[in-house]
């Protein structure tokens, strides 16, 4: 939110439940995952699709934003800007 992106939330850890997609997606049409670019981040990335998947209808839109290997959101954030 410092740096200009609005709308946007945090999991506690890497876990993304259905729980947590069904608030997201009565609130927005798009939803775009980003995790942080180490092993644990490629996991829940993959986990968060899985899950995800029953969500997916014609009018909903997933994407998932893959980071460097060792960057996190925010770094990548403090280092580039939010463009």
């Amino acid at each position: 939110a410092m740096a200009g992106i609005e709308q946007t939330v945090a999991t506690m850890g890497t876990a993304c439940t259905e729980h947590h997609l069904e608030r997201l997606c009565a609130l927005a049409p798009e939803v775009i995952f980003s995790f942080d670019g180490d092993k644990a981040g490629q996991a829940a990335a993959w986990k968060s699709l899985i899950t995800s998947l029953p969500f997916a209808e014609d009018d909903r839109v997933f994407r998932f934003l893959l980071l460097p290997e060792g960057k996190d959101p925010d770094e990548l954030i403090a280092e580039r800007g939010a463009d």
